[in-house]
């Protein structure tokens, strides 16, 4: 996950695997949406004139407590890779520890209003954050949670889509190092979420 500050309420967040092509936008209208990063790529990739993949109203705070919540990035314990060039990794970067078999590490984007009282962090790690223009602040905690075999079966489904479709554009994936996909979509609450995932034969054991 990266994440960029400016000058005004607009956080823009990502999947370091799809940097160059998807990007999710938390604007400070309200008007919050997960879209392709340029016409160019949104026409080459998407076969689409439209930027917009999806697009919803920021949600409510959650009860009083100040706190909305934004965005989050899964990861299987299953779908852990060595990184390939240590040296390039940047120095800034933050290490979190891997999710034990059969559970998932989520990674949450939440914005938070100060002075609102205390909050149970009941099974949520905070990992950093910083403020934004209007007082607030935008957090990222970590959960780490079972994974259920109806996610196993809904992401492998949407897996074997991926690739069959990849393969009727000529898409060579066999001739990828470590081939990933991010699966975006949202849970019954309507919260915005991506599952990064490694295509099958590129998992690698590590930490």
């Amino acid at each position: 996950m990266t994440c960029e500050r400016i000058t005004k309420f607009d956080v823009y967040t990502g999947v370091r695997a799809i940097l160059g092509y998807q990007k999710w936008s938390l604007h400070e209208t309200g008007d919050w949406r997960h879209a392709w990063l340029t016409d160019e790529k949104a026409a080459e990739f998407g076969k689409t004139d439209d930027r917009i993949i999806d697009q919803w109203q920021r949600p409510e705070e959650i009860g009083e407590t100040g706190w909305i919540k934004g965005f989050s990035i899964r990861v299987r314990h299953q779908d852990l890779v060595e990184v390939a060039d240590p040296e390039k990794v940047p120095a800034g970067a933050v290490w979190i520890p891997s999710p034990p078999e059969g559970h998932v590490m989520s990674l949450r984007v939440v914005i938070a209003a100060p002075d609102r009282g205390e909050i149970a962090l009941t099974g949520l790690i905070p990992l950093g954050g910083f403020t934004l223009v209007d007082g607030r602040a935008l957090l990222f905690v970590v959960s780490v949670d079972a994974v259920t075999d109806e996610h196993n079966q809904m992401i492998e489904t949407a897996l074997s889509e991926a690739v069959r479709l990849a393969a009727e554009k000529g898409v060579d994936l066999a001739a990828a190092i470590a081939p990933r996909a991010a699966l975006s979509g949202h849970n019954a609450e309507g919260d915005r979420l991506v599952w990064d995932v490694a295509l099958a034969g590129s998992q690698k054991s590590s930490p």
